[in-house]
């Protein structure tokens, strides 16, 4: 499950981002390359949900190459919840924050 699927899965969706001008920016994403593709290689990536706190979060996604069985780069990246109108990070809404505590918890 990307981070996409990950905020759009705790309640952050387009609707809510539209209605209650509220957002998710990324701030920070550090990649490191690991192996070249070729190709037609197929890629799994795997994404976990690393940290959350009172307004951003943390996912890490690791991509693997079908083909050779070998992680080929990781990501982590760092998203903060937005007000949409002044750019400025606001807390998460109680429920969108349990709902991420539970998924870190299981993934």
């Amino acid at each position: 499950m990307g981070g996409i699927c990950y905020v759009a899965r705790v309640g952050i969706t387009g609707c809510y981002m539209r209605e209650d001008g509220m957002g998710m920016a990324a701030v920070a994403e550090h990649i490191e390359y690991r192996r070249e593709l070729f190709p037609d290689d197929t890629v799994t990536i795997h994404t976990a949900l690393m940290r959350v706190s009172n307004s951003s979060c943390q996912f890490k996604h690791t991509m693997t190459c079908e083909e050779i069985g070998e992680v080929i780069a990781t990501a982590e990246l760092t998203g903060v919840h937005i007000d949409r109108s002044t750019h400025s990070s606001r807390p998460f809404p109680l429920e969108v924050r349990d709902a991420f505590e539970s998924i870190r918890i299981t993934t």
